[in-house]
């Protein structure tokens, strides 16, 4: 097995950014070499650059999105808000990160940074689901939230267990038992 000189890599991997400038796995390969060669004011330049490749490239967005959604299925709810963090770091006008944000946020009991990033969201779309059904949470801890609120929730996603639940809980404390029934086996 030939082993390939830092010096050598570092070439080619700059050779071939030449084709491909965004190319964020290129960057942080580059990066990697930099940090070896102990050049770490270079290392730091390509790592950025990944970032904000990252941050502008779509698909890295929807895939950053994606990872975040897994994280969070996955109860690694700390890991999944820092995910999202990289992502606003270029990108803090994003109604979909800001969502899952307040999703997470509320999944952790920090109400405040749930109600914040639920705002946030709604404000630059207001129609952003997470957005919605966070706040609609919010309101239901203090018996806030409306029928229509929730049923208006059901009719975009009729599968969203916490929704139900919510609608469970709503028709719980209205003492309507046999509704309520009904909607928290929806929930399970």
């Amino acid at each position: 097995m030939t082993i390939i000189s830092i010096p050598t890599q570092l070439e080619r991997y700059l050779s071939y950014l030449d084709q491909d400038k965004n190319n964020v796995n290129l960057l942080l390969s580059i990066s990697e070499c930099y940090r070896k060669d102990n050049n770490k004011a270079s290392a730091q330049d390509y790592l950025e650059q990944a970032l904000v490749a990252i941050n502008t490239n779509p698909l890295c967005l929807k895939t950053g999105l994606l990872k975040a959604k897994l994280l969070h299925h996955l109860q690694r709810i700390d890991d999944a808000i820092a995910c999202l963090q990289l992502l606003m770091v270029h990108d803090v006008n994003n109604a979909a990160v800001a969502g899952l944000l307040a999703l997470l946020h509320f999944d952790t009991d920090n109400t405040e940074q749930a109600e914040y990033f639920a705002k946030e969201a709604l404000a630059l779309d207001s129609s952003n689901y997470e957005g919605l059904l966070v706040t609609i949470l919010l309101k239901n801890l203090h018996n806030e939230a409306s029928l229509a609120e929730i049923e208006s929730l059901l009719t975009i996603n009729s599968t969203d267990c916490r929704t139900w639940f919510a609608l469970g809980s709503w028709q719980l404390h209205h003492m309507d038992f046999s509704a309520a029934k009904t909607a928290f086996s929806q929930a399970i």
